[in-house]
């Protein structure tokens, strides 16, 4: 059975050495097609995210449209969306889930670094702004209570193959930084423990992977 590092491994290996490995192999015999990279075009994509210093392989899922402003570049407007924490020894994660979540909303612009090969590498950067809850209700009355928003910046680095005439894979690694407030309390039957924060932020930490299909 794949252990949940070694799938992050297999998932950091398709992002950072793909182009490296298919490109020089592939470029010979497979004739690449550009002709959805072309100005006017519409893509839909599909990704599952994850943090990689965490156990469980994925933590949001990514819904993005994009557009293609010029043949090298595309304006992309990324929704995500993952849940939240709960203790599974007292409460059922439904009832969690519908009280805690973790959404996020990006728009960057996307540039083909090359568009010759079967592979073709890209970046992004852009405004991100992203909003987590989270409730969690413990023994008796206690509970715990986390709320943050945050405004910043996101650059993505990354790859796309095209399997199908207009069906792309695409991996990406995400660096953020951002600015982020947060509100935190504890009440553990005893008092009731406060918190206000103001914090910048920087991260490194995430890969996502999925598939496109153009328009």
């Amino acid at each position: 059975m794949i252990t949940n590092k070694l799938k992050t491994i297999l998932v950091f290996l398709f992002i950072l050495f793909t182009n490296l490995s298919f490109s020089q192999t592939l470029d010979s015999i497979i004739t690449s097609n550009n002709k959805f990279l072309k100005k006017g075009n519409f893509a839909i994509v599909f990704e599952l995210g994850k943090v990689i210093n965490q156990n469980s392989f994925f933590e949001s899922y990514n819904f993005l449209a994009k557009y293609h402003i010029s043949d090298n570049m595309a304006i992309r407007l990324n929704f995500k969306i993952g849940g939240g924490d709960y203790d599974e020894n007292y409460y059922s994660p439904i009832l969690n889930d519908l009280s805690s979540y973790d959404i996020e909303s990006s728009l960057n612009i996307q540039y083909y670094l090359s568009r010759r090969n079967f592979v073709k590498p890209f970046l992004s950067v852009g405004p991100t702004y992203s909003k987590n809850h989270n409730y969690r209700p413990e023994k008796g009355k206690a509970f715990y209570w986390y709320d943050d928003w945050s405004l910043g910046i996101m650059l993505t680095l990354g790859t796309e193959i095209f399997i199908y005439d207009n069906i792309g894979i695409i991996g990406e690694y995400v660096i953020k930084g951002s600015y982020k407030k947060s509100i935190y309390q504890n009440y553990n039957s005893y008092e009731l423990l406060e918190s206000d924060n103001k914090i910048i932020t920087f991260s490194a930490n995430t890969a996502r992977l999925g598939f496109s299909v153009y328009f």
